[in-house]
């Protein structure tokens, strides 16, 4: 699938994912996130060691540590999202790190969840793989270039963070800046292939402008999309320790907000914003409180945004 931009409505403050979707498929589609259990090469196990902020699960659900295999969880997931009066779905690939096994076993289970889901009745419209910028081999290049051939909206979510190589470190990212410019500016040069960032706000020892600059880099270099969260305490990570410990005091709603709303108008107007804050469960956070509210905090950031004047893109342009 050559996937054109189709932005919201011009009333629209910013270029929101969901009614992209619907306009590009003719109705509401679903991602369900899958776990396959890659591993992470900043990890010393599946359960142990990592960046930062990242908990024992990997940014997942835990899925595989559980022992639900692959055709379960599209099971599962997939009978939720059919109740909930859609078919169609992109198949996220979420947990740590996508490309960390060999890429033809990944291919196999693609094609085992798409198969596993179309025999559920579910439409799969596409696919998305969460991956380490350092780990972007040519096999898993030649395999997205596959599935776009194929008709299929391939996504690459690139766990760019930040671009700041003292952040990074900070985060125990184990890599640097210069690993997330070339990944999603190689990504970005396939033919069909969608790349979507991953930005933190939030992190200590930046600016107010830090998440504004990360953006409108990503867009600099190709990306078609990005995902902002405040950096927050889950609970097992070493953040949570720090905090306990009063090392760590996590950003504010006020701040984040702020950071937010200048990293949006740094956006272009078609990018596509595919999170505007955390999606983080109540049972595992330990801190903010705040990020729970995310309906009230969209809300809050409509209104600011309304009463200000202000629009995504309204600062894009060359600097």
């Amino acid at each position: 699938m050559r996937v054109n931009p189709i932005n919201n409505h011009p009333n629209d403050l910013w270029n929101g994912w969901s009614g992209i979707l619907r306009r590009r498929h003719g109705g509401p589609v679903r991602k369900l996130t899958l776990d396959t259990g890659s591993g992470c090469p900043n990890r010393r196990s599946l359960g142990e060691g990592g960046c930062i902020f990242c908990d024992p699960l990997g940014g997942g659900d835990g899925s595989h540590m559980m022992g639900i295999r692959l055709e379960e969880q599209i099971r599962i997931k997939g009978e939720r999202i059919l109740r909930s009066g859609t078919r169609m779905v992109i198949l996220y690939f979420q947990s740590y790190s996508f490309t960390n096994a060999p890429i033809p076993d990944l291919e196999r289970d693609v094609e085992l969840a798409i198969g596993t889901a179309s025999k559920l009745g579910i439409s799969v419209v596409g696919v998305s793989f969460g991956i380490r910028p350092d780990q972007v081999p040519m096999e898993f290049r030649r395999m997205l270039s596959r599935l776009v051939d194929r008709g299929l909206e391939t996504w690459a979510e690139v766990g760019v963070q930040t671009m700041g190589d003292r952040k990074l470190e900070w985060l125990k990212r184990g890599h640097h800046g210069d690993a997330s410019r070339e990944a999603v500016s190689s990504l970005a040069s396939i033919p069909g292939v969608l790349v979507c960032a991953h930005l933190i706000g939030g992190i200590p020892m930046g600016e107010v402008s830090d998440l504004a600059d990360d953006a409108r880099a990503v867009f600099n270099l190709g990306g078609r999309a990005v995902k902002f969260h405040p950096l927050h305490v889950l609970a097992g990570s070493e953040l949570d320790g720090l905090y306990r410990a009063g090392l760590f005091s996590p950003v504010g709603e006020e701040e984040y907000m702020e950071q937010l709303i200048l990293a949006l108008r740094n956006m272009p107007p078609d990018g596509i914003v595919q999170r505007l804050t955390a999606d983080a469960p109540r049972d595992r956070l330990v801190a903010p409180d705040w990020i729970l509210d995310k309906g009230g905090f969209i809300d809050r950031l409509r209104r600011r945004m309304v009463q200000m004047g202000l629009r995504q893109g309204d600062l894009w342009g060359p600097q």
